[in-house]
C-alpha cells in the first residue's frame, strides 16, 4: 500500500469471532467486508502449555463445547460459589495471594454491574491487606436524570 509516496503497512491484529465489538470499534471487521482486506490466521494454540488444558481449548475452539468443557472441569478449572458476597471475598483473596507471588491475574467479568462489584470486592481487599497509601475520598455528583416536575417534588 502507498499512502502520500511512502510505502505502509497496516498490521490490525483481533478475532470478530471471540467478542462483538462495539460499533465505533468496529474497524477491522469493516475493513475484511468491504476493503478486501487479508487476513492471516493463527491455526495452532500456542498460549496454554499444559497438553490437557491446551487439548481443552482446542476442542472449544472447533466447536467442541462439550468436550471441551468437560476437560476443563477434570483440571479443576470450574469453581461454582452460589453466595456472591463469598464469591467476590474469595476471589479478592485470590488475586491477593497471585500478587504476592509476582503474578497479577485479569479479571473478567460478563457485565458493568458483575465488574463493579469484583472490583469494589478486591479494592476493599486490598486495602485490608495494606496495599494503598494514603486514601482520599472524593464527593461525587450523578445526574439522576431527573425531569423538571421531579426535581420540584424536592
Amino acid at each position: 500500500m502507498e499512502i502520500a509516496g511512502h510505502k505502509t503497512r497496516v498490521i490490525l491484529t483481533g478475532d470478530t469471532a471471540q467478542h462483538t465489538p462495539v460499533a465505533r470499534g468496529d474497524a477491522f471487521r469493516i475493513l475484511q467486508k468491504h476493503a478486501g482486506l487479508r487476513v492471516a490466521e493463527v491455526t495452532e494454540i500456542r498460549r496454554q502449555e499444559v497438553e490437557d488444558y491446551k487439548k481443552a481449548i482446542e476442542a472449544i475452539s472447533k466447536g467442541d463445547l462439550r468436550t471441551g468443557f468437560r476437560r476443563l472441569d477434570s483440571l479443576g478449572a470450574f469453581v461454582e460459589i452460589a453466595d456472591e458476597v463469598q464469591r467476590h471475598r474469595e476471589l479478592a483473596a485470590d488475586y491477593i495471594a497471585l500478587g504476592r507471588r509476582g503474578e497479577f491475574p485479569l479479571v473478567v467479568s460478563p457485565t458493568h454491574a458483575e465488574s463493579a462489584k469484583v472490583t469494589n470486592a478486591i479494592r476493599e481487599a486490598r486495602r485490608e491487606a495494606g496495599q494503598f497509601g494514603a486514601e482520599k475520598k472524593f464527593l461525587q455528583y450523578q445526574n439522576l436524570q431527573w425531569e423538571e416536575a421531579e426535581r420540584q417534588l424536592l
